[in-house]
């Protein structure tokens, strides 16, 4: 849908339900398709195609201990009621020979949250193109996500929140004696 059906289909709405009378609502059309188009923007594809050109800027490191970066906070849509969701994100990972600068980490989550994924999806996508593209020895990413359709609508639960986690690697199959998984946890609550 371009701009002007955009706008048209909103002025319809506002329009058949009596509130283009109140002059309030004169520019909302206009300020709701510029909020929408600012607010999310990418396709699936392109998240994921800035997602791996913020990952290419790689340096080599003989780290091979956990690194957590967040909480990046994001803010996405709800694909079922496009009602803002708030996110935390903390990714975590375990570089093999080659380390990512950790404002790049930050910006996977954002290019994620400018396409309205359901949580589960939007936890999983981070996770894999984190996997994928730095093949680390492991990485976690933890999410929680405040979603205003369930706050402000439905179930009106102002105080709930969903948690979500992707782990691959060592945080799924840890070796013999190693735990990164509570550490990674651990360190969270510390923080």
């Amino acid at each position: 849908m371009n701009g002007s059906a955009a706008h048209t289909a909103i002025f319809n709405l506002l329009d058949s339900m009596n509130w283009l009378e109140d002059v309030n609502f004169k520019d909302t059309p206009t300020r709701f398709v510029d909020w929408l188009r600012d607010y999310q923007g990418l396709t699936k594809e392109e998240c994921i195609s800035k997602s791996i050109e913020d990952l290419t800027r790689r340096f080599p490191s003989t780290n091979n201990e956990l690194v957590i970066v967040g909480p990046t906070k994001v803010f996405s849509l709800c694909p079922h009621h496009l009602q803002v969701i708030e996110y935390d994100v903390h990714i975590g990972y375990i570089p093999c020979k080659e380390a990512v600068g950790l404002s790049k980490l930050s910006r996977v989550p954002q290019n994620f949250a400018r396409y309205p994924f359901i949580q589960e999806d939007f936890t999983d996508n981070i996770a894999h193109i984190i996997d994928v593209e730095l093949k680390p020895k492991g990485v976690m990413v933890i999410v929680k996500g405040i979603h205003n359709c369930m706050r402000v609508r439905g179930v009106k639960q102002p105080n709930a929140y969903t948690m979500t986690s992707a782990l691959r690697g060592v945080f799924r199959n840890p070796p013999e004696g190693k735990d990164p998984r509570g550490e990674m946890l651990r360190l969270i609550q510390f923080g």
